[in-house]
């Protein structure tokens, strides 16, 4: 028998109170078991395959002459959540000098307008998903020659097993990110710069 112990409660015994640890413990487990975690809420990563996808710039000098440039390099982190079908992240980023438009004193040119030595990158990062009258529209910032704008990305979406398609398209005011009219000679190049989106690849399910 202990010998502190004589039927009576030893007033001269602490008593050790575990409400505190054993509350912490409660709260810790429940919110491990039943919150979704960063990473574990059937988030999955789109792993751009390059020579499947393409991204172009479209400018017009006028209603009959148009050209493009193609983006020969870029960089991409889209995830995405299966369960809650929505893109969790889009951040899509380029250095201008891998814009590529077939004629390299023209890609020069193009380069000082765009002011590339102050600002070689421009990046899209997304802020929200939404889905209309099914409608598709990313909503993010777009940043170009230091200049920040909030822009709409209209976007269609597929998955076949572990492979996903993302076609896009945003039209843009490049007057809106300070840049000056384009001119070649006596033409005067048009204002509007559309972009078209064509991502493939590998879905990483984590």
């Amino acid at each position: 028998m202990n010998p502190e112990y004589n039927g009576k409660m030893n007033e001269n015994i602490p008593i050790k109170n575990h409400t505190c640890n054993f509350s912490f413990f409660t709260v810790f487990l429940i919110l491990f078991l039943f919150l979704p975690l960063p990473g574990l809420s059937g988030e999955s990563e789109f792993q751009v395959n390059k020579n499947a996808s393409s991204v172009v710039v479209r400018l017009s000098v006028s209603s009959i002459h148009t050209f493009e440039g193609k983006l020969e390099e870029y960089k991409t982190d889209l995830r995405y959540n299966e369960d809650e079908q929505v893109v969790t992240r889009a951040d899509f980023s380029f250095n201008l000098s891998d814009l590529k438009t077939g004629i390299k004193k023209r890609d020069k040119k193009m380069l000082k307008w765009a002011d590339h030595q102050t600002y070689p990158v421009a990046r899209f990062t997304k802020i929200s998903d939404s889905a209309k009258a099914g409608n598709r529209i990313l909503i993010g910032d777009f940043e170009m020659h230091g200049v920040k704008k909030r822009v709409n990305v209209p976007y269609s979406f597929s998955i076949e097993e572990d492979e996903f398609r993302i076609d896009g398209n945003c039209t843009l005011d490049y007057r809106d990110f300070d840049l000056p009219v384009i001119r070649f000679l006596f033409l005067k190049v048009k204002p509007v710069m559309k972009i078209q989106l064509h991502f493939k690849g590998k879905i990483i399910r984590e």
